[in-house]
This record gives structure tokens, C-alpha cells and sequence, in this order.
């Protein structure tokens, strides 16, 4: 992993991990966008309300820092409601595109699959997808193979349009929900 370390979250790297998820997922919802606004300080009482409605729990996050003190990966650990008895879910698993092929993403998942482990989950999943909008993107599914979160559910959805010189394009991308048995 050339050096990086893998630490808590810390309150004073929210806004960098922040802009980080913001660059590598350029197409998220404006809920997405703003739940890392609520991670720190005074905001966690209105983070926990603001989640408890559709029965998500943010447990813990990590973040890969360089030796430069840069942060250059983020990932943790979720629990939701319909399935909290089983599983723990990987959330916003985002790697700086300069810090690709270094063993970040993997240091990060072995991360969370330790934590899932040591909590009791039978079960860590992930909600992802294939498109072609996400830079980057297929290193991450290959990361995920390679760590065994195999593909339990797929489904083909509409991702958006492109112009480009052939005109409108759709670009499609396969929504899937990966899964690893940890127990």
C-alpha cells in the first residue's frame, strides 16, 4: 500500500473526503451529497435523525492517508434496517485516481471486512454499479471480485444521456447489489 495508513474519520477531514466522494461520484442525489455534511461536530444529533427515517445507521469510517498526509481513500460500514439482523453494508468505497493500483481500495475493504467480521455480520453487501459515468469504476468491481463480494442481484437501469459527436446517447449502467458470506 506504499505507505498509507488507514484511520478513523476523523471531524477534520469531512470536507476532504467530501470533495474526494463528490469527484468519484459526480452523479449522486442531493441526499448522497449532503450526508457527509452531518458526520461531524454538532450535526450528528440531526445525521442521526435525518438517517433514522429510512432505517440507516452510519457505523464507522476510514480514511487511507498518504505519507504526504493526503487523504486519498475513504470507505466504512452501514446497517439498514429491513436486514441490520444479517448484514452490514460497504459504504462510499472512493479511491483518488492517483492513488489507483497502489493497494488503497484493498486496504480499505480488508478494513471493512475485519470490522463487519468482528461485529457479528453474516453478510457484507454493497450497492454499486458498472457505469461508465463513474471513472474508475470497473477498477472498484474488480477489487470487489477479487475480495469474493460476488454479484447476488443485477438489474439495467437508465444512467443518463451523453452528447457527443454521434449525438444523444443513453448510457445504461447494471445496478448491483455484491455480497460477501463472512460467516
Amino acid at each position: 500500500m506504499e505507505g498509507h495508513s488507514i484511520e478513523p474519520l476523523r471531524a477534520e477531514r469531512i470536507a476532504e473526503a467530501k470533495e474526494l466522494v463528490d469527484s468519484v461520484f459526480p452523479h449522486q442525489n442531493p441526499g448522497e451529497r449532503a450526508s457527509f455534511l452531518f458526520l461531524a461536530g454538532e450535526e450528528k444529533l440531526r445525521h442521526r435523525l435525518i438517517y433514522a427515517i429510512p432505517g440507516i445507521e452510519l457505523l464507522e469510517f476510514w480514511a487511507a492517508i498518504s505519507p504526504e498526509g493526503r487523504l486519498d481513500g475513504i470507505s466504512g460500514l452501514y446497517s439498514m434496517r429491513e436486514d441490520r439482523h444479517e448484514a452490514l453494508w460497504l459504504g462510499w468505497f472512493a479511491v483518488r485516481p492517483s492513488a489507483r493500483g497502489q493497494g488503497v481500495g484493498g486496504a480499505l475493504l480488508r478494513r471493512a471486512i475485519d470490522e463487519a467480521r468482528g461485529r457479528g455480520a453474516h453478510f457484507l453487501r454493497l450497492y454499486t454499479s458498472d457505469s461508465e459515468l463513474i471513472e474508475g469504476g470497473d477498477m472498484a468491481q474488480e477489487v470487489y471480485e477479487r475480495y469474493g463480494l460476488a454479484v447476488k442481484k443485477s438489474k439495467n437501469a437508465l444512467a443518463g444521456v451523453r452528447v457527443s459527436r454521434k449525438g444523444i446517447e443513453t448510457v445504461r449502467v447494471n445496478k448491483m447489489i455484491r455480497e460477501l458470506r463472512l460467516r
